[in-house]
């Protein structure tokens, strides 16, 4: 299990529906770009300890949060398990505040998104709607849209659809359970090929049970697929205008890449990198996938003076 990175405070805000948000923050080096470090779909703070420190190796300030419905955020449920979210609004409005209420009022570096799957389609939403306080954004295998086999998107949506209209969006999704041995089975895992990290995040969730999350609801499709059809917009995504990096995993089985490549077309001012092998995780991945990720977050903000 790793040991918080040095220097870090965690606290937690109140969001306007009063659930409570958790965040934390690590201060940077004088004059130095501050990182909101934006996790995702199940992920905690607790799971990017390295990547924190891979931060402030480079002098950078962090502050990064737990969704609300994972993590010690509040969860929406009473089987705590159930990864829930009416909509995806939510997480862009505890995002605004925390930006607004905390990262702004207490530093003064430019900011700076850094985030991974589910975190990069948050940060498109708040790039959309906040365009002119965030620098730029490094995208790590952003969740543009859910994989899904090949001719069957359809299906999939339109189950969702059914099973919401029948009143059981707080059913779990697709087969989905509570946190047990079939997220804890490395083979065949889709997220990393790096056994040692895989084991190493399992351990921190042993460790905390608070800490574990369970599988999707269908009501958490429901709003996923609503926010999906609202960034797949050419007209929305036209409106960015701060420079991005998508960084895509190749052998991602949790997120379209498809989707990643009809986005990134459609960007005005973003550039798409293909990392090949590599799984969904691409900061809990092999050092070798990890390295090429890290070269071009470097490359990123070398670009930038």
């Amino acid at each position: 299990m790793r040991a918080p990175p040095p220097g870090g405070e965690f606290a937690f805000m109140q969001a306007a529906d009063g659930a409570s948000i958790r965040y934390a923050f690590w201060p940077s080096e004088e004059g130095k770009p501050i990182i909101i470090f934006l996790p995702g779909f199940r992920e905690t703070i607790e799971k990017h300890f390295e990547t924190i420190e891979d931060l402030q190796k480079r002098g950078l300030g962090v502050y990064t949060l737990d969704w609300r419905g994972q993590g010690l955020s509040t969860r929406a449920l009473d089987n705590r398990q159930k990864t829930h979210v009416e909509d995806f609004g939510l997480y862009i409005a505890d995002l605004q505040q925390l930006i607004a209420t905390r990262v702004k009022p207490e530093t003064s570096g430019p900011l700076y998104f850094f985030c991974h799957s589910m975190g990069g389609h948050i940060a498109l939403r708040y790039l959309h709607d906040e365009r002119y306080e965030i620098e730029g954004a490094i995208l790590a295998a952003p969740m543009f849209d859910i994989w899904t086999p090949p001719g069957l998107r359809w299906l999939f949506t339109g189950v969702t659809a059914l099973v919401n209209a029948l009143g059981f969006g707080q059913a779990y999704g697709m087969g989905r359970g509570d946190y047990g041995p079939f997220y804890q089975k490395f083979d065949g895992n889709r997220l990393t090929s790096d056994q040692a990290r895989f084991e190493e995040d399992h351990n921190q969730l042993a460790a905390q049970p608070a800490l574990q999350s369970g599988g999707p609801t269908w009501g958490w499709f429901k709003a996923a697929w609503s926010s999906i059809r609202l960034i797949k917009d050419e007209r929305y995504l036209k409106a960015m205008g701060v420079p991005i990096y998508i960084i895509q995993a190749g052998e991602d089985g949790v997120v379209n890449n498809r989707a990643q490549n009809w986005v990134d077309a459609r960007l005005n001012t973003s550039h798409m990198f293909h990392i090949d092998g590599a799984r969904h995780e691409l900061l809990r991945e092999q050092d070798q996938y990890r390295d090429q990720l890290w070269a071009l977050f470097d490359r990123f903000f070398e670009v930038r003076g």
